[in-house]
Parts: C-alpha cells; sequence; structure tokens
C-alpha cells in the first residue's frame, strides 16, 4: 500500500466516530429502557444504556468508566459503599426477600448509575437447547462472487474467502459456516412476519464478514463465538434472535451488533469501540473500554420519512448523494473518511465526501478531535520532531526503532520513517512510536529519520539521524560472520575460541573488537631493538610498546640463512630452521639459539 497522503489523512477509528457524535436535537433520540438479564456479578467499564437485573447476591463494582443508564436490580440487601463522588441517584428497595446481607454493590468516583433497586428476587435464565444435527453432507469453499453453493438442502459446511460476496442463505440446518474478510451472509426474507429458523453448529465471522438480516429471524448456535463484525440490521434490532447454546458472544474491534441475544450459560463480553443495541440475557456480562450496549425495550419506531429499506436514513437524501434506498447501507462508508453513512446522515455531513466543510480534515478525523466536521476549521501548525530515535533489536535482515512521541497543536496521526534518506513504504501508516524494518541484507550500515504528522497532513522537520548496521550472516552458527572468517581464513578452520596470533584475544574477541585475528600488533609499529651483545650463540631482540614498556609475548622472527647456522627455541637444540619466530617474555625480550660452531 502507498505511504500515507500528507495533504490529509483519516484516523480510521470507526467504532469512537460511533461513541463521541451526538444525534442533533431536530432527530428522534431513541429511549433505551430495556434490562439487561445476567446471573452473575457484571464487569463494567464501559457503558449500559438501560438497567441491569442480576440474579445472584455478589458484590459488585462499578469502576470510575462505569455508567449505566438506568438501574442495577440485585437480590437480598447488600451494603451499598460510594467512594469518591460517583453520579448516583439512590438506592430503592422491592418487595423480595431482604436476605442475603453479605454482598456489597461499590461505586467509585466517576461511575454513574440511576438507582441501586435491592430486593429484587433472582429468577432461572431461559435455556438455550442445542440445535439439532445437520442432515446435510457438502462442504463447499467459495473464493468469487462467480462461484455457487449450490442446494443448500444438502448443504453441511460453507466457508467463504474474501473475494466470495454475500451470500444470500435460506432457512435451514447446517454444520459449520464461515465468513473471511470481505465475504458475508444474509438471511431472511424482506417483508416475511414470521421468523425465519437457522441452526449451526458453528458460525465464524472473521475480519469485516457481516451477517445482515433483512427480515426477522431465529439464529441457534451450538457454542459461542468471537467477532470483530457487523451483525443484524441497524434500524431492527428485534430482527435477529440470536440464541447461543453453551457459550457466548464476545464483540472486539468496531464491531456493531443489532440483535435479541440469549445466551444463559456464557459471558457477553463487549470490547473496544463494540456495541451492542437490542436485548441481552447472558451468564456473565463483561464491558470494556468504550463499548456500549445499548437496552432496547420495544421496536425501534418507525422514521418520520420515506425509508424503504428500513437503514434508519432518508430515501430522498440516500439518492441525492448516490446511495442506493432500496438497500441497508447505514454501516457503509462510502467515501472513505471514518464516518458511516447512518452517521453522516445524523450529522448533515456528505457521505460521497470525506471531508464536507472543505478544511483539509476528513470527517471522521475532526470528530475523532472533537471538532465540528461542518464548520471550516483548518488547521495549518506542523507536529514537533520526533526525539530520541534509538535501534532496540537487530538481527541480520531487520532492525527495531524507537522514539518519542512528538506533540500537535490538535494530534499526532502517525510517523514516516526514512531509511538513508527515502521514505519506507509501509502497508498501513505507523501510529505507534515504534517500527520494525524488514526484509533487509545482512552486514549492512543504514540511517534512519524519523518525522510526524497530523491529521491535516502538516509534516514536522525530520529528526535527528542514527546509524544502524544489521548483523552479517553466520551460517555455523558460531559467533563469527561468514564474511569475516572468509576474509582472514579463506578455506583454513576457524573456532571462536582459537588465538592464532597470541595476542590474547580468542577469534571472537577480535571480531567484536574490529581487529586482525591473525596480527599480534592490530596495526601499532613496536619499537624493536637487536640485542647483539647477548653472551653465547644466542640472538635477541627486544620489542617495546609505543610508550616504551615491554611488550610481553610478542612474535619476532629470526633468520639464519646467512650464517648457515640453524636455530633452535632451546639452548641444546634441536637445531632444524634456518626461520624461526620466538616470543618475548616479561621483559619484552625474545630470544633463540645459533647451532654450535664444527671444531
Amino acid at each position: 500500500m502507498r505511504q500515507p497522503q500528507l495533504h490529509k489523512t483519516r484516523s480510521g477509528i470507526v467504532g469512537l466516530v460511533l461513541l463521541v457524535v451526538s444525534v442533533p436535537a431536530s432527530a428522534s433520540a431513541q429511549p433505551y429502557t430495556g434490562t439487561a438479564l445476567v446471573r452473575h456479578a457484571p464487569t463494567l467499564n464501559g457503558t449500559v444504556e438501560g438497567s441491569i437485573r442480576q440474579m445472584t447476591a455478589e458484590s459488585t463494582t462499578l469502576t470510575g468508566n462505569a455508567g449505566v443508564t438506568g438501574d442495577l436490580l440485585v437480590p437480598g440487601t447488600p451494603t451499598v459503599r460510594l467512594n469518591g463522588s460517583p453520579n448516583y441517584g439512590g438506592t430503592q428497595d422491592g418487595t423480595g426477600s431482604a436476605t442475603p446481607i453479605n454482598h456489597t454493590v461499590t461505586l467509585n468516583g466517576g461511575a454513574s448509575l440511576r438507582h441501586i433497586i435491592r430486593r429484587t428476587d433472582g429468577e432461572a435464565l431461559r435455556t438455550v437447547a442445542a440445535p439439532p444435527q445437520p442432515a446435510g453432507t457438502r462442504s463447499v469453499s467459495l473464493n468469487n462472487t462467480s462461484q455457487s453453493p449450490g442446494d443448500f438442502t444438502t448443504l453441511k459446511n460453507l466457508t467463504l474467502n474474501s473475494n466470495a460476496g454475500q451470500i444470500v442463505v435460506p432457512p435451514g440446518t447446517y454444520g459449520n459456516f464461515t465468513a473471511n474478510s470481505g465475504s458475508g451472509f444474509v438471511f431472511g426474507a424482506a417483508g416475511a412476519n414470521t421468523p425465519a429458523v437457522y441452526n449451526f453448529q458453528n458460525l465464524t465471522l472473521n475480519g469485516n464478514s457481516p451477517l445482515a438480516v433483512i427480515g426477522p429471524v431465529v439464529v441457534t448456535i451450538n457454542g459461542g463465538f468471537s467477532t470483530n463484525s457487523d451483525m443484524g440490521a441497524s434500524a431492527h434490532p428485534e430482527w435477529l434472535e440470536l440464541r447461543i447454546a453453551g457459550g457466548g458472544l464476545s464483540l472486539n474491534g468496531n464491531a456493531l451488533v443489532y440483535a435479541k441475544l440469549a445466551a444463559p450459560d456464557g459471558t457477553l463480553a463487549l470490547n473496544g469501540n463494540t456495541a451492542l443495541t437490542g436485548s441481552a440475557t447472558a451468564d456473565q456480562l463483561i464491558i470494556n473500554g468504550k463499548a456500549v450496549l445499548r437496552l432496547v425495550e420495544r421496536s425501534v419506531e418507525p422514521p418520520p420519512f420515506p425509508d424503504a429499506d428500513h437503514d434508519g436514513m432518508d430515501d430522498t437524501w440516500e439518492t441525492a448523494y448516490g446511495l442506493n434506498p432500496m438497500i441497508d447501507d447505514s454501516n457503509f462508508d462510502n467515501d472513505n473518511d471514518g464516518v458511516p453513512n447512518s452517521v453522516e446522515f445524523r450529522l448533515g455531513l456528505k457521505p460521497n465526501n470525506p471531508d464536507t466543510d472543505g478544511d483539509g480534515l476528513y470527517d471522521g478525523d475532526e470528530l475523532a478531535l472533537g471538532l465540528d466536521p461542518t464548520v471550516y476549521s483548518p488547521d495549518n501548525q506542523s507536529p514537533t520532531v520526533p526525539t530520541g530515535l534509538t535501534k532496540g533489536p537487530v538481527t541480520t535482515d531487520s532492525i527495531t526503532l524507537s522514539w518519542q512521541a512528538a506533540s500537535d497543536n490538535l494530534k499526532v496521526s502517525g510517523y514516516i520513517v526514512y531509511r538513508d534518506g527515502q521514505p519506507i513504504t509501509t502497508d498501513l501508516p505507523i501510529r505507534e512510536t515504534t517500527f520494525t524494518d524488514t526484509n533487509l541484507p545482512d552486514g549492512e550500515e543504514l540511517t534512519y529519520q524519523v518525522r510526524a504528522f497530523d491529521f491535516a497532513g502538516n509534516l514536522s522537520p525530520l529528526g535527528a539521524e542514527i546509524s544502524v548496521t544489521t548483523i552479517p550472516t553466520d551460517t555455523d552458527h558460531d559467533g563469527l560472520p561468514d564474511e569475516w572468517e572468509q576474509k582472514y581464513f579463506g578455506e583454513e578452520p576457524c573456532t571462536p575460541g582459537d588465538d592464532p596470533d597470541g595476542d590474547g584475544q580468542t577469534n571472537l574477541q577480535e571480531f567484536q573488537a574490529g581487529t586482525n585475528p591473525k596480527d599480534f600488533y592490530n596495526g601499532v609499529k613496536p619499537v624493536t631493538e637487536a640485542l647483539n651483545g647477548e653472551p653465547g650463540n644466542q640472538l635477541a631482540t627486544k620489542v617495546l610498546k609505543p610508550d616504551g614498556t615491554p611488550w610481553i609475548n610478542a612474535p619476532v622472527s629470526f633468520d639464519s640463512s646467512k650464517s648457515r647456522r640453524q636455530l633452535s627455541l632451546t639452548p641444546g637444540g634441536p637445531f632444524d630452521a634456518y626461520q624461526i619466530e620466538a616470543r618475548t617474555g616479561p621483559d619484552g625480550i625474545a630470544r633463540c639459539y645459533l647451532e654450535p660452531l664444527q671444531p
């Protein structure tokens, strides 16, 4: 993918946009007055629009990030503890039993809750029976839109790969259905008054693989599942009745689900920027981050405008901006600005123009920054220079870099890393302050710099340059690179612990120090002095370091070829060479002995 366009960028935070926008006063607000039924104490770090009824007498804590617009209904008479200043409307008592009393409801500062309603007796959750086994036997995998699954009455398992498109599935009992990113399923029949019934052993929605419903359906799944994909119809949460036997539902990423969920033996977990709109029955409830559970007590009222596809958007508005008023495209993002069409409609934005006000900032980025995407407010200020560029782990073909975050008058959108003066092309913009450069040549020195850019595409100056060298290839994994071994030893054996030049440094230490493993002096010129006054048949040379101190164990070569008297390292021989190498002792003197003259 190309480098991000620097004249204009986008955050890509669709889920965040859905949470931070506000509905204009002219639009009719949806009252979320339903009640979630959960067996155990909920874990709340996000928002519940509606109430929660907890069936067991367990201690419950609402953290500072938890918000419940309705009530928390609990059995018995728990102790209520308030830490700090939560937004709390007080405690009320129902007509149920006053016992047990050994549990606590704690509200921390920042939490929001209308009431705690004690003495609400718990009741058994409605069970979900496992779906029947499928009669079909065929397993089909589709790779493109020209392929067909064939007769659904004989179909057991269906896999949609990324280019398979949206497949309309008739009611029936099936095995394992899987949709991968870019493909998806369509359930139900338009205009139907009775629900279509679907049974699955497993249902998997990977990546952006929506499950759309165009009429009322009942879907039963034998086991829980996790998804990042959208499910249901935004204008009709009641159309999708999702029953899970023996498991729960986990929503991740920016998933939006519109459904009546029954998972009495599993956990409903909403993570990230996800939202479930409809109703919920579960063994446990977990809401993290900016996730929202919106509980609808009754069907959504018909909108006060023509809406043939029931997607919550005016048909006239859709036609004016090139959308299709006959399909539910409320969650599409036609202009790729990070804002789905339904939000563009509510906020009076242009779904075919990523920058409604023409100020250089995408609509989704302005919403993420708390700005009004309908008001011209250009950003001409560049971010500060990223500092502190340092290297992390280095391998033969990769280098990891990190740096200190830059700052901006609004917000830094990302970073561009330069290698040897050229920007590195990445599949996605670099949002974090760390980056790993891959597919590099081994043993090569490279230079790096980093600059920041903001949502308007303003660039910071380039940061300071650093040089990093990848690790050379080491085929035998002995710590000595192949190129280094070839340079100094050729085809000779080379062992990391050997010291061929006798300087006290092993081959491995010589490599790490950048010195020659076969040069005792490593390029330093010694001071030598021939000692001709040595007694007897001796030859001696004194070797000093440049500072005048003796150079111990230094090699000295002696040659007696002219005198034709052979040499030995010991006084008594054997005398078998005209050239010999001796090593200096503690006094810096190297000695050898001449063959005695014949009488």
